[in-house]
């Protein structure tokens, strides 16, 4: 038993890294509770899939742009029947995506040429990229190119009207959003926005926890930290859009 929880115990550490290290752990067991996923934003995903897409799909072609260390991918995907594609512009972690069996494209959307095939991606995941981007519409445009007919966009930035100036925090945005502002952007002939809804991650997570097994104790303890970000975080509230390319 001493074991087992020891690497808990660095959570009361004074050391800024063994706290980091004991939080992380912490949230990983705490997710083996409630499902199946490698991360919050991996569960999401799969929500994603499962809401829009056909079970018997022989296997969905993704592309997470800006994507850093792909949360919203499995921990090794070798074994998926989907194909996992990444495009950020720092290689740094090019060898460890690989190493999850992610193929990594290195370089800008829009000002390189990059070895993407027009009309192949299913899914297209834009996670808190729009907002640091000069010219959205130039990279939306990019994103319009890449999806099949009937291909989705899944993008994510902070949600003006809530989070406020804590926006400007991040010295790197550029552009802030409303709800409103956000669909004028997206939509044109053949971009069409689904949904989009102001909420937190783990809000989002914790719903669906609710909907997918309502009996599960430990929902609960996913429940709090929704209200919690949803309510209390300001800087924390995003809008999560869903684009469907029609022709």
């Amino acid at each position: 038993m001493v074991n087992k929880g020891s690497k808990y115990i660095n959570l009361l550490s004074k050391n800024i890294k063994s706290r980091k290290e004991g939080l992380r752990n912490l949230k990983y067991f705490l997710l083996r509770l409630v499902c199946n996923n490698s991360s919050i934003a991996n569960h999401e995903l799969d929500q994603l899939i499962k809401n829009y897409f056909s079970y018997s799909a022989k296997g969905l072609k993704i592309l997470d742009i800006g994507s850093g260390l792909c949360n919203y991918y499995p921990e090794n995907v070798t074994e998926s029947k989907n194909k996992y594609f990444a495009c950020d512009l720092s290689d740094d972690l090019k060898k460890l995506l690989e190493k999850r069996g992610i193929e990594f494209i290195q370089g800008d959307m829009v000002k390189d040429k990059l070895t993407l095939t027009e009309n192949s991606f299913d899914i297209i995941i834009c996670s808190h990229v729009i907002e640091h981007i000069e010219e959205p519409s130039n990279i939306l445009f990019e994103i319009n190119k890449l999806l099949k007919i009937s291909g989705i966009l899944f993008l994510k930035t902070p949600d003006i009207k809530v989070v406020k100036w804590n926006f400007f925090n991040d010295f790197t945005h550029k552009r802030p959003y409303t709800k409103n502002s956000l669909k004028e952007q997206i939509e044109s002939d053949s971009m069409r926005v689904v949904k989009c809804s102001s909420s937190t991650l783990y809000k989002e997570f914790a719903f669906n926890l609710l909907k997918n097994n309502l009996f599960n104790p430990f929902n609960i303890i996913f429940l709090i930290i929704g209200f919690y970000t949803y309510f209390i975080r300001n800087d924390m509230r995003e809008l999560i859009c869903i684009v469907r390319k029609l022709r």
